[in-house]
């Protein structure tokens, strides 16, 4: 007899805990499904560049209503993933943050493919990741927000690579032209012709150049994102990975010759 009702007292109890569990957990639910208030956004532009990827890259500019913050996201869709980046600021950038997603499986194979993320990054993951986002930042801010080019980089910007080779073959033609209006890049060789619209951001006596749309691209790569014009006294360099790369060498700057607007 004392055995059944200590086994029938331990039976209560644990159905007791159980009891005391679900209900734990309900209330938790509860909880958890409050909703907490969203941020009132809204759009002021959008705009897409066709550089970033073969799919395209959409880059969005909001309004915080709530504190008055501006944000910018963009989406790079790829082939095997996409990426997401946001940026929050004000008068300084906020926050910044870089999500990679990757397919599962290849998009080809089937119509409804789920994303995993492969990256996130902040402003605080690292020193590189920090200068990467803040240059990426600059080149959407430049995007909705272009500033006038100081007048005195207006001009016709011209170099020859590898003029003196005796390969024909290894010689290219490269002119950018700077104006109030735009900034246009072509490059022009054996089996190579491009002409990019760039935008340029103005510091001292550098002026830093990115990729604003592709018009015309055989041949090449795109143009590098360290892509900069340095003024020294009368005489203007550009430094350019891509460049490198045509005249074969690494971490130089070539000199080029300007000539003024007529």
């Amino acid at each position: 007899m004392t055995k059944f009702l200590l086994k029938c007292a331990t039976i209560l109890f644990f159905l007791w805990i159980v009891g005391c569990n679900h209900q734990n957990n309900s209330q938790h639910t509860e909880v958890s499904s409050v909703e907490v208030p969203i941020d009132s956004l809204q759009m002021l532009k959008d705009t897409i560049m066709l550089d970033a990827s073969t799919e395209g890259e959409e880059i969005r500019l909001y309004i915080n209503k709530i504190t008055t913050d501006t944000i910018i996201e963009s989406e790079i869709l790829g082939e095997t993933g996409k990426e997401r980046y946001s940026f929050t600021f004000n008068d300084q950038l906020k926050k910044a943050n870089h999500i990679l997603y990757s397919y599962e499986k290849p998009i080809y194979l089937s119509k409804n493919i789920k994303l995993k993320v492969s990256k996130k990054e902040d402003l605080y993951s690292s020193k590189e990741v920090k200068q990467k986002l803040n240059k990426k930042f600059m080149l959407y801010h430049n995007i909705f927000f272009r500033k006038k080019i100081d007048c005195k980089w207006f001009g016709k910007y011209t170099l020859t690579l590898n003029q003196n080779n005796d390969d024909w073959r290894e010689i290219y033609d490269i002119k950018i032209d700077i104006s109030k209006d735009s900034i246009v890049y072509e490059a022009k060789g054996h089996q190579l012709y491009q002409r990019f619209l760039l935008s340029g951001i103005s510091k001292k006596d550098t002026l830093f150049l990115y990729i604003s749309n592709i018009e015309d691209n055989i041949g090449g790569v795109n143009f590098d994102e360290e892509s900069k014009i340095i003024m020294k006294g009368e005489q203007f360099f550009i430094k350019n990975a891509y460049i490198n790369s045509l005249s074969k060498k690494t971490n130089s700057s070539y000199k080029l010759e300007k000539e003024r607007h007529k």
